[in-house]
């Protein structure tokens, strides 16, 4: 048995999950069950039912996982994979820079330690950082500790005066405008995209500014057929994979061979399959600094989830989709009163899935939705995934067709297959409860999944 067979087994025997950030080295991939960026990884996170979240990136992303998971084991396999920029600051430095800037609301990048969280307002990724800031309401705004996120936030919001602690990323600083200017020379037909830890001078000169999560997005709605990423060399490695796994004729080049992330690259699989087999590694949090730093997180998730209100055109019948907010998953779904279509950006469907599992009842919200001309299936062939523009095909979950993007995974169903779908999650439920030993337990799934 190989190493990836042998991690498998036991997070099966252990109910755990293994969730990886897109800067770890990309074999890690194939023993993981979500890999993102650290949005989306907190949100599996605080969703998840397993035992043991094994989290391979860095100290801090532990930290954040054992925060929104207080009763999970939570494990990091290199125990001493920090992050720079999280330690340039400390309850020490930041308290001094409160008190010269006194009675400001505070706005803490996740790439902070826990003890540091604890003593901001709200908490912000690259991904959501402009909406965290703007919906804070205030006219003035300390961050920390990125000075260059921040700096991109001012540039965004020339409203709001965000005074910045003087931290950074060291990997993005290695960046500079010269291999920007090189890149335009060496790839004329490129487009350029930087992350927003890079220096103003980057990014100021590339073609779009993201998050990892944006850039990834990006590149998969362009027309274009090369690009230049300056970022962390982990998502350059994923895209590379996935535009030949997925056909997309479309090539990546890293700006600069060592933007390299020394402590993302410590994990390994060996060091997983260790830390796991023994629980080694275990992340613990004072519980009073995890009290007051998990209110800075989940002011996040209140700033995002109200926020979260973009339109959506439905695939099916060109409608407006009506925003449908579903408790159960704290997550707006798209339902289209027109045609009954409904759309799961990234990751819903699977949080629906989890839902269910825990409370067959639920999805109340969906079910109460009526359309004036329903589909009765979504047998649609060519169909565009509205989040990425991406091809979507048919897929079966539990008997039901569904309708998946190739490249983001977003879902895309009809209202009769939802019901149809939670129906067949009660019947399941039912018939498996009825089973009353071991051999019966068997053949009832033989029966059920094949």
């Amino acid at each position: 048995m190989d190493l990836i067979d042998k991690i498998n087994k036991l997070k099966k025997e252990k109910n755990a999950i293994i969730l990886t950030h897109c800067y770890q080295n990309v074999e890690i991939d194939e023993v993981s069950d979500y890999v993102g960026d650290s949005l989306f990884l907190s949100e599996k996170a605080a969703m998840t039912d397993a035992d043991i979240i094994l989290f391979a990136g860095v100290y801090f992303m532990a930290q954040s996982a054992k925060l929104l998971s207080p009763n999970k084991k939570v494990l990091l396999p290199e125990i001493n994979s920090g992050c720079m920029m999280a330690d340039m600051i400390n309850v020490d430095n930041l308290k001094s820079f409160k008190e010269r800037y006194p009675n400001i609301p505070v706005v803490c990048y996740i790439n902070s330690t826990a003890e540091v969280k604890a003593l901001c307002d709200v908490c912000c990724t690259s991904s959501n950082a402009i909406e965290v800031v703007k919906n804070l309401n205030s006219d003035k705004v300390l961050f920390v500790p990125d000075n260059f996120l921040g700096k991109y936030v001012q540039q965004q919001l020339p409203e709001i005066e965000i005074i910045t602690f003087n931290g950074f990323c060291p990997i993005h600083q290695r960046i500079r405008l010269e291999e920007v200017e090189a890149a335009r020379k060496n790839y004329p037909n490129a487009l350029i995209l930087a992350h927003p830890e890079c220096n103003q001078e980057v990014a100021k000169n590339s073609d779009f500014i993201g998050s990892t999560k944006e850039i990834m997005e990006y590149v998969i709605s362009s027309d274009a057929r090369q690009f230049v990423i300056a970022t962390e060399k982990g998502v350059v490695d994923r895209l590379n994979r996935d535009s030949k796994k997925f056909n997309w004729g479309k090539e990546f080049i890293l700006i600069n061979e060592n933007i390299i992330c020394p402590d993302m690259k410590k994990n390994t699989l060996e060091g997983i399959y260790n830390t796991l087999l023994n629980e080694s590694n275990e992340i613990t949090i004072d519980d009073e600094v995890a009290k007051n730093a998990v209110k800075c997180i989940d002011k996040m998730f209140e700033i995002t989830r109200a926020y979260d209100l973009k339109k959506v055109i439905c695939p099916l019948c060109s409608h407006e989709m009506k925003k449908v907010f579903v408790d159960e998953i704290n997550a707006n779904i798209d339902v289209c009163e027109e045609c009954g279509g409904v759309f799961f950006d990234y990751g819903e469907f699977e949080h629906i899935e989890f839902a269910l599992e825990n409370n067959t009842k639920c999805i109340d919200e969906i079910d109460s939705c009526e359309a004036k001309t329903p589909y009765k299936n979504v047998f649609v062939d060519n169909l565009t995934c509205p989040s990425c523009q991406s091809k979507m095909v048919k897929i079966e979950k539990r008997g039901t067709t569904i309708l998946e993007c190739e490249a983001c995974l977003s879902k895309i169903s009809v209202l009769p297959q939802i019901k149809e779908y939670r129906q067949k999650y009660i019947d399941d439920e039912v018939f498996i409860n009825s089973v009353v030993n071991d051999s019966e337990i068997i053949d009832a799934l033989d029966l059920l999944f094949g």
